[in-house]
């Protein structure tokens, strides 16, 4: 019985701390998803969580030009900020969104409610995992003799782990069904476009021009911090897998 538990607790340790590193690298880096100009990857947009990056072509000399990536909170100038108004009306989009970044800016950005929920869902998933985490950990400081508390703990953790693997799931839904959202806001301003519209059809007009240049201009792809975010989905399953069965053995050995 002790035998199979410092497996079980050894291999739920490997997993998690793993699940752990991928989660936490996947939330630290703006590259959840990119969208790549089908002309060429000098303004190539990518966006995390918290951050939006694009490339921008800067002259090193009069003969060479090298793109580097401006990043920025992921944050917009959403309808209805009368700060923003003439600044929305004497420049380009982009240039709008950026005054969100600029100091003393008279407009109130924010995240939009999609990046709200991602924030929430990966934040919140980090700190169950952190929480099972410490939780096997704790198997090797107590007597593994106590059954009784290694029930309790592995209870816990189970729980915990289910909590953390559906919020991942939550979070990558959202990713998948707001691929090009970041990008229909950000370059083609879709959003306000839409609030000042007067009448439905022309909203259908403005979304489906929008769409349309979108998908010409631009490719939308998942990048690489969203594939180690179903990295972590996939360890915190294997996890929640060996701590299920790890709990049925210490229920079934608790008189022994």
């Amino acid at each position: 019985m002790l035998e199979s538990s410092r497996f079980f607790i050894s291999i739920s340790l490997f997993l998690i701390t793993l699940t752990l590193i991928f989660h936490f690298v996947a939330m630290g880096y703006p590259r959840w998803k990119a969208s790549e100009r089908r002309t060429g990857s000098e303004r190539t947009i990518t966006v995390g969580i918290f951050q939006r990056c694009e490339n921008q072509p800067i002259s090193i000399s009069s003969a060479k030009n090298k793109s580097y990536p401006i990043c920025d909170d992921n944050k917009y100038i959403f309808p209805g900020n009368k700060n923003c108004r003439e600044s929305q009306q004497s420049g380009a989009n982009l240039v709008n969104h950026r005054l969100c970044h600029q100091a003393n800016n008279p407009c109130q950005c924010d995240y939009s409610s999609i990046a709200k929920g991602l924030i929430s869902c990966t934040i919140i998933a980090a700190c169950t995992l952190s929480l099972s985490f410490l939780l096997i950990f704790s198997h090797i400081i107590i007597n593994p003799y106590k059954y009784q508390f290694h029930l309790y703990i592995t209870v816990v953790t189970v729980f915990l782990l289910l909590v953390g693997l559906i919020f991942i799931f939550v979070a990558l839904i959202l990713l998948g069904s707001s691929l090009n959202y970041d990008l229909y806001q950000y370059h083609y301003d879709l959003r306000n476009r839409l609030e000042e519209a007067n009448t439905q059809q022309q909203k259908d007009e403005i979304r489906a021009n929008v769409t349309t240049y979108a998908a010409k201009d631009f490719h939308t792809r998942l990048d690489w911090a969203a594939g180690l975010e179903i990295i972590a989905l996939f360890f915190t399953g294997f996890t929640l897998m060996i701590r299920a069965i790890h709990l049925v053995r210490i229920y079934r050995n608790r008189n022994v």
